[in-house]
């Protein structure tokens, strides 16, 4: 029956649409005639009509969603509110924690369709601040004006509470491929108002989008993770983002942009991730970031930034560093010469896929050098540079007796329905060394293909 309804409906509205907007009897004397007169009459009519109609329509519906709809119109506003929290932390995940950094699916209109179905629940969702503290903005789903005005209410939804922001703008995902920075002027200004609330700030956008995204900004009083993820790959021009008061920033995560145009409160910084960093800028972070607690140094180059200190470093916090060197990269060692790390207790190298000198002097100088109680090493080949042997584990286990597990991760660029074949490090010579040691070491069996562990035996009781 209610499909008879709407089917009438249709044909109403397509009646509707198919009168001509100017009489035909114009046309020829200028005057409308007696029969056009009358249909545009009744055309008003029929609009009128609709409209009021429409709107008891409204009030019946809103009266049958709540005869069909019992439970939340019973529930205390508070229950219902936390409902809507459970649906949005799973339906709405953050955007870096999505599988597809660029994903198609316009989370606006999640909670807003939710929103929608009736008038009580958009009264309790839009009572609810904690809803609306966290906004993905996708640029290439709607219109950029209409991004700017719905930003602007979803975040005045959230009050006064702090705000996770992500945004994404990729050209190639934008309808007009010669889009414009100062296209996004609107949409930035609205996000720059509320910096003030910043707590968390992605930004998957084109580096030169930087300064329009920037304009007056310079703080961001409560912001503690920073993301900046450009789309497009390493380029040698120079676009700064630069907020200079940051005092409780905690985690700083970067691609390609250098340092130097970022150049954050660093003191307070606990994490640091990079896909592309020269030795230089890991060099001024450790001088610069006293309370850095895990380094994930990727793409590590020798581009000139900051200059070589005389002195080695030494940091008195950090207890991870992960290091994966690019290809051609030649002052590996000056980097491991120029440290002194203390507390370091995870060490992760990862080969690139091409053969490199595996820099094993320079790290048995810097742990002897810190005296570090290192316990965990990880060694990451790519499979392509073959650059692990049982002898290099050997000497390694040998030379830093802090070492309680060492972690081999060898990976092929198999197929995926062709499995890699077994980790070559189990050898009859290293089985025979670690038989030998006094310090019970053994090879754990480990169900991922490609992966051998090495671990004291007393770690494993």
């Amino acid at each position: 029956m209610g499909s008879h309804r709407i089917n009438d409906l249709d044909s109403v509205f397509k009646t509707l649409r198919s009168i001509p907007d100017k009489c035909p009897c114009s046309f020829d004397s200028g005057n409308v005639c007696g029969c056009c007169s009358k249909l545009e009459e009744l055309d008003r009519e029929i609009v009128e009509t609709l409209s009021n109609l429409t709107e008891k329509r409204r009030i019946l519906m809103a009266k049958i969603n709540q005869n069909h709809d019992p439970y939340i119109h019973q529930l205390p506003s508070e229950i219902a509110s936390q409902i809507f929290l459970f649906y949005r932390d799973i339906n709405c995940p953050p955007a870096q924690e999505t599988a597809d950094p660029f994903p198609y699916i316009d989370p606006f209109r999640s909670l807003l369709q939710v929103a929608s179905v009736c008038k009580t629940w958009r009264e309790i969702m839009f009572a609810t601040p904690e809803l609306w503290t966290s906004i993905n903005i996708f640029s290439y789903s709607i219109s950029i004006p209409l991004h700017a005005e719905l930003a602007e209410q979803w975040l005045d939804r959230a009050g006064a509470l702090p705000l996770s922001i992500t945004v994404y703008c990729n050209q190639s995902s934008l309808s007009d491929d010669t889009v414009h920075p100062d296209d996004l002027a609107p949409l930035f200004e609205v996000l720059r108002r509320h910096s003030a609330r910043w707590r968390e700030l992605t930004l998957y956008i084109p580096m030169d989008f930087y300064p329009c995204f920037q304009g007056d900004l310079s703080s961001a009083p409560i912001l503690e993770v920073f993301r900046l993820l450009p789309s497009e790959e390493y380029t040698t021009h120079s676009h700064r983002l630069i907020l200079t008061d940051t005092p409780r920033l905690v985690n700083l995560e970067i691609s390609f942009p250098r340092l130097v145009d970022i150049m954050p409160q660093w003191g307070g910084l606990t994490h640091f991730e990079a896909e592309a960093v020269s030795v230089e800028e890991i060099l001024y972070l450790l001088r610069m970031a006293p309370s850095l607690v895990r380094c994930i140094a990727g793409g590590v180059n020798d581009m000139p930034a900051f200059g070589i200190p005389d002195h080695p470093i030494t940091h008195p916090s950090l207890k991870e560093f992960h290091f994966a060197p690019f290809h051609d990269l030649s002052a590996g060692s000056t980097l491991f010469d120029k440290m002194v790390l203390p507390v370091l207790d995870h060490f992760v190298y990862t080969a690139p896929e091409v053969p490199l000198r595996f820099p094993m002097a320079a790290l048995y100088s810097l742990f002897n050098r810190s005296q570090s109680p290192l316990t965990h090493f990880t060694l990451i080949d790519l499979g392509l540079s073959g650059q692990f042997n049982d002898t290099g584990v050997i000497g390694l286990l040998e030379t830093v007796r802090t070492i309680t597990c060492l972690e081999i991760m060898e990976f092929e660029p198999f197929p995926d329905d062709v499995p890699p074949p077994a980790p070559p490090i189990r050898s009859k010579h290293l089985l025979q060394w670690i038989q030998l040691q006094e310090r019970n070491f053994e090879i754990e069996s480990c169900s991922p293909p490609g992966i051998t562990v090495i671990r004291k035996r007393s770690d494993m009781d």
